[in-house]
């Protein structure tokens, strides 16, 4: 059964923007990545910028926690 207009849009409302998320820099990377996965809730679907973000993996690509360490050490 397709999705409805009011489901998506309900959805839309539930998902964090990442530009709302702060991370304390001065931590273990282990203790930033679970400060923003404690805050965006849903690291494979959230906004950024007011855009949806869905994230996708492939067996032999680049792993989240990879991906989420990467980023927030460019943070620094």
């Amino acid at each position: 059964m397709p999705r409805t207009l009011i489901s998506q849009q309900s959805d839309i409302a539930e998902l964090v923007d990442i530009d709302t998320v702060q991370v304390d820099i001065d931590l273990p990377i282990e203790e930033r990545i679970k400060q923003y996965v404690e805050q965006v809730k849903n690291p494979y679907r959230f906004l950024a910028g007011g855009v949806i973000v869905n994230v996708a993996h492939r067996n032999n690509g680049l792993k989240l926690e990879t991906a989420v360490s990467s980023y927030l050490s460019d943070l620094m």
